[in-house]
């Protein structure tokens, strides 16, 4: 939701009601906030009620124009280098393969798949074998190794264990 780039999305996403997760702990925060015990507590709750209800707000159409238009651009820009992660720096950084570090996975494998795992989510995959179509229906081409990559990771065990029924979550 927050990866929104036009107002054609800002419709589509409020139509579907799919804006609500982040919302629904607003008033939450807000009643919270208010309490004695919120109070040590008060900049932080601010600075999340701010935001949340900055998405609101959008989502609403209650922004000025040239807050929505930032928004999108903010929003292209971070897709953008999401693409550039995705087609260039992470095939870059896989040497041998499948993974970053070769034959064996490391830590940092463990963080980017995750990473793709959340990325394929938002635009599409249901599930772990829908990963690459759904990254390649966003970004085009997926480069091999980034394909390989994924493969690896979603045959693993522990993948298996972590996305029961392959569903991406």
């Amino acid at each position: 939701m927050l990866f929104l780039q036009t107002q054609q999305e800002v419709i589509v996403t409020s139509t579907f009601r799919l804006c609500y997760f982040p919302l629904l702990g607003l008033s939450h925060l807000k009643k919270y906030a208010a309490t004695p015990e919120g109070q040590a507590y008060k900049s932080l709750y601010d600075a999340q009620i701010a935001k949340i209800s900055g998405v609101e707000a959008l989502l609403t159409g209650q922004v000025p124009d040239e807050a929505k238009q930032d928004f999108f651009r903010k929003s292209t820009a971070l897709w953008d280098g999401i693409k550039e992660f995705t087609i260039v720096t992470l095939p870059a950084a896989i040497a041998e393969g499948p993974f970053i570090a070769g034959a064996e996975p490391g830590v940092d494998d463990c963080h980017v798949a995750a990473w793709l795992a959340r990325i394929a989510s938002v635009v599409g995959a249901q599930k772990s074998d829908d990963g690459v179509s759904a990254l390649e229906k966003r970004f085009g081409p997926i480069p091999q190794k980034v394909k390989v990559f994924w493969d690896a990771w979603i045959k693993r065990g522990s993948w298996v264990k972590a996305y029961p029924d392959n569903v991406l979550h």
